[in-house]
């Protein structure tokens, strides 16, 4: 979960979070709709990260350019990054 603060949308929109585990890197955007007739919480990116047990480094890229990092988290759990 991302939690903008300051000049960010407290949702996070437009934010992008890069999640790399064993050398592969995927990526979510978030925007304020991404569904179409679902709902989706709108702060919260999921990643599969199949077997892996660790998470080597979570980035937000901020829309502004700021970035937030987190390194080495364990797999399935929820986090929250906020803004810089």
């Amino acid at each position: 979960m991302v939690e903008g603060k300051g000049r960010h949308h407290t949702h996070g929109i437009g934010a992008r979070i890069y999640v790399t585990t064993d050398g592969v890197t995927q990526l979510r955007e978030l925007h304020a709709s991404t569904n179409y007739a679902s709902q989706e919480p709108g702060r919260v990116a999921h990643f599969g990260i199949g077997e892996s047990s660790m998470v080597e480094e979570i980035r937000v890229e901020w829309p502004n350019g700021e970035v937030s990092v987190v390194t080495q988290v364990t797999a399935d759990r929820l986090i929250s990054i906020s803004s810089p």
